[in-house]
């Protein structure tokens, strides 16, 4: 906004929309036991001005995700990792 690029009515729809789109992405990708890491998505204005969706949305190529199981066992080894080096700095 800062440059002029967008102004902040625009810039307030992006969000919305950014968001609601993110929110879908995650309860789709949830429903095959994935996780919606990060996307990007790339919008622009058609002829009359109207904010438009321009791009491919929550595709491989455009998107991460993480399957549930394989990120839930990472998070079980990162927690005890971390528990055992917690004690080792606590306890020596």
């Amino acid at each position: 906004m800062n440059q002029g690029l967008v102004s902040e009515q625009d810039y307030i729809k992006l969000e919305e929309y950014t968001l609601a789109l993110f929110e879908r992405g995650t309860a789709i990708a949830k429903e095959k036991d994935l996780i919606l890491v990060d996307t990007k998505y790339e919008f622009g204005k058609d002829k009359n001005g109207v904010i438009t969706l321009i791009d491919e949305i929550h595709t491989p190529d455009s998107s991460r995700y993480f399957h549930l199981s394989d990120y839930q066992k990472i998070c079980k080894i990162i927690y005890h990792k971390s528990n055992y080096l917690r004690n080792l700095l606590e306890n020596g």
